[in-house]
């Protein structure tokens, strides 16, 4: 403000409000228009950012969310964009619209926006950590004797499977980009960490929403940083994470989606057909052709990896 004050000084935010054009929406999510100055009603701005980030951003912020023109689509469409609401904000209020037409009482002195539990990390983060404290114990005992792990749960009130995809081997570059842009049935959202055998001290991110797909730097794994400079907290997550012979390198990748259509076991044989095989684990793997755009980088730093790199 002019004066020197913050807005927090003389004003309360009371509910975080989304609207969501139902006529439009699933058409918006997988649009491949990219980036928002594309968009009729320019912004002044040189934002980068694109349409389906706006989207998901402003989602996963909100804990109201105003579903308008509901009743230009069909009951079916209607639930079809639920799930997909709920695949991106798991805990947001829905509340169906016509014509912006709204209780009041649903969206002003509510009271009901925490500003502290809209910074915690999103449903795709909180799923990992859910299913890794679940399954902590199994998930370690496998990942140790075969090398990967599939842990899985299901949200069946809004139609969604979740499932996070775990390896300890890294990924062949050209093999997982095929993967990554090859369209995967009942796919919602799917974001996480991935490591490649050409960066194996580089810790990469992958999203995927509608046809969204952004890869790129999200740091340098804890394995890379001499023990000397381990502090007590970096000590104790990583020998808890550790697994020889790669340290705290791995692969997590949580993948949300319809309960109905998106099937974990034929996606988790395709990923482990992209990971790196014990014969050429033998062979210099650096020399593998990388299709991932060098110097790219992200905003997003992986919780338990090394983000000064950047």
């Amino acid at each position: 403000m002019n004066d020197g004050k913050s807005l927090k000084e003389v004003a309360q935010l009371d509910t975080m409000v989304t609207v969501v054009d139902a006529f439009n929406f699933i058409d918006q999510y997988h649009s491949s228009e990219m980036e928002i100055q594309e968009r009729k009603t320019r912004l002044q701005t040189h934002d980068q950012t694109s349409v389906v980030e706006l989207m998901i951003d402003q989602l996963e912020f909100a804990n109201v969310i105003l579903v308008n023109k509901s009743n230009l689509v069909s009951p079916e469409k209607l639930e079809k964009i639920h799930q997909m609401i709920r695949a991106i904000n798991a805990e947001a209020k829905i509340i169906d619209t016509n014509h912006g037409k709204v209780d009041l009482t649903e969206i002003m002195s509510t009271g009901s926006f925490d500003f502290e539990k809209a910074q915690e990390y999103p449903t795709w983060v909180k799923e990992i950590e859910r299913e890794v404290e679940q399954a902590d114990n199994s998930s370690h005992d496998h990942s140790h004797s075969h090398g990967h792990g599939l842990v899985h749960s299901h949200s069946h009130e809004f139609g969604l499977t979740s499932f996070v995809y775990r390896a300890r081997k890294p990924f062949v570059p050209e093999r997982i980009i095929d993967f990554m842009e090859t369209p995967v049935a009942g796919l919602i959202r799917a974001k996480g960490y991935f490591w490649l055998c050409t960066r194996m001290d580089q810790a990469g991110n992958f999203q995927l929403a509608g046809k969204l797909k952004e890869y790129g730097v999200a740091g340098r794994w804890y394995s890379t940083i001499p023990q000397a400079e381990w502090t007590p907290d970096m000590k104790e997550f990583i020998e808890k994470e550790w697994v020889e012979p790669f340290g705290d390198r791995r692969q997590e990748i949580v993948f949300i989606g319809s309960d109905t259509d998106l099937d974990q076991e034929k996606i988790t044989q395709q990923l482990d057909s992209c990971l790196i095989s014990d014969d050429e684990l033998e062979h210099d793997y650096s020399k593998f052709p990388d299709p991932f755009l060098s110097g790219k980088k992200s905003q997003l730093c992986h919780p338990h990896a090394r983000g000064d790199d950047q």
